[in-house]
């Protein structure tokens, strides 16, 4: 539901706000035009005693622009004005090949913001319109998207600890810009805005006026085309969950790759997009929901696909989602003797534990002992009680040891020697003797499997 009429009205405005906003209100304030109107709008009725809701403003400085710090202060003054709690955060935003920062760039700086932002209880209100809407929709079909990018931008999501809500999207910028008019606003005009090298502003001035041109009834028409992609998209969403209690796997938030096998392509590319969501990463491509719909099912090894940062990787049957590789300091650490745990940088914690016939043997805790952590190198050896010696690799292998366990999985030397592996124990020669204590290293794992 959003606003869909050519007179912007505080009516239908406040309705939508008590229909979506449980809670208190943080406004996007860019000093623009849209975020104006959205923020004046929110006052009038705060004012009027027909909004309780607390509301705060947050402003996104992206250093990128001379006139940055002008536009933080002129937003800071408005909202002095307003009686409008003001905070402004200053974002670094990455640069291309060519030297330029993208328009991609700029919102996953932005939106990395607002969700740390966000509290429970608060609605982040942004003041996207329709034809920043019908703008998206060109640039996913121009990206190839499918039925959900096709559909526009989402009007209500959870984004953070709170939600986000876009209460302008059926509004067109010239019923927002009467209002301001109307109002007597004062806004900031950015002159990147005018810039036809970025995408959007290539539509916006040299696209659309033509289209519009040639098919008058285009914007009306689009939007029929929208909607019905957003009704075949909760169809298949629809479809998703139930393939989704088929092919759950064993383990929270897997899939099974069997079972995955039994649906029919189409539908198990379905299925793959919206598991993929619901582990809160951002839509795959085309080609990656091909990839881990073809070749990460019907490869005979466990392989694993990159989705931006993130992992999708196929292990023992199942599909994991997993965070992002986290990069551990290479060669041995010294570690304490004899606390009763210590943390790993970046990787958890290990605890002891004084057990009879099983650890490293007390005896062996001399004042002289050294006592290091490390993670694999490769051609690591250990000799298991009352099995021959053997490679780490086989060892781990034979427990079915996930490659992303592996990878962080803490070892323990002992004068320079590995002497106990986390979850298999120690090297017999360093084992006590019958009924005499050791001490066994418990690995307190960070969780690195996504789940719904």
């Amino acid at each position: 539901m959003t606003i869909d009429q050519d007179i912007f009205s505080l009516r239908a405005f406040d309705s939508l706000l008590k229909k979506y906003v449980d809670g208190d209100i943080v406004v996007a304030f860019s000093g623009g035009m849209d975020s104006t109107v959205l923020l004046r709008s929110v006052v009038i009725l705060r004012d009027e005693g027909v909004l309780p809701a607390s509301i705060r403003a947050l402003h996104i400085n992206h250093q990128i622009s001379e006139s940055s710090k002008d536009w933080e202060n002129h937003c800071a003054k408005i909202c002095l004005e307003y009686g409008v709690n003001f905070k402004s955060v200053e974002v670094s935003c990455g640069e291309n090949r060519f030297g330029v920062v993208t328009e991609s760039a700029a919102r996953d700086a932005r939106y990395e913001v607002f969700s740390a932002e966000l509290q429970s209880n608060e609605t982040l209100l942004l003041g996207h319109h329709e034809d920043d809407n019908l703008e998206t929709m060109f640039l996913h079909l121009m990206r190839g998207s499918g039925p959900l990018g096709l559909s526009g931008i989402p009007f209500h999501r959870k984004l953070g600890a709170g939600f986000l809500l876009r209460p302008l999207l059926g509004c067109s910028q010239s019923s927002l810009r009467e209002f301001a008019s109307r109002v007597e606003l004062d806004w900031i005009l950015d002159d990147s805005n005018a810039d036809t090298t970025y995408q959007r502003n290539f539509l916006r001035w040299n696209v659309l006026p033509i289209l519009e041109k040639r098919w008058p009834a285009l914007r009306k028409s689009i939007k029929k085309s929208m909607q019905a992609c957003f009704e075949a998209q909760t169809l298949n969403e629809k479809l998703a969950e139930n393939d989704l209690s088929f092919c759950e796997g064993v383990e929270p938030g897997t899939l099974s790759v069997s079972k995955l096998l039994a649906l029919e392509l189409v539908r198990r590319k379905n299925l793959i997009r919206v598991w993929v969501c619901k582990l809160g990463l951002s839509v795959p491509s085309w080609s990656k929901i091909n990839l881990m719909a073809t070749e990460l099912l019907l490869s005979r090894a466990n392989i694993t696909i990159l989705l931006d940062d993130h992992r999708i990787c196929r292990f023992n049957g199942l599909i994991y989602g997993l965070t992002p590789r986290v990069l551990l300091s290479q060669g041995k650490h010294l570690v304490p003797v004899v606390e009763s745990s210590f943390a790993l940088l970046k990787n958890g914690e290990v605890r002891t534990r004084i057990v009879k016939n099983e650890g490293i043997a007390l005896s062996l805790f001399l004042p002289s002992t050294v006592l290091e952590v490390a993670y694999r190198e490769g051609g690591e050896r250990i000799k298991m009680f009352g099995r021959p010696v053997k490679s780490l690799k086989k060892i781990l292998n034979e427990g079915r040891v996930p490659p992303w366990v592996r990878e962080t999985l803490p070892l323990i030397y002992l004068d320079g020697q590995l002497a106990f592996i986390p979850g298999f124990g120690a090297d017999e020669k360093f084992m006590p003797a019958i009924d005499e204590f050791g001490c066994v290293y418990d690995w307190d794992s960070p969780a690195r499997v996504l789940e719904i």
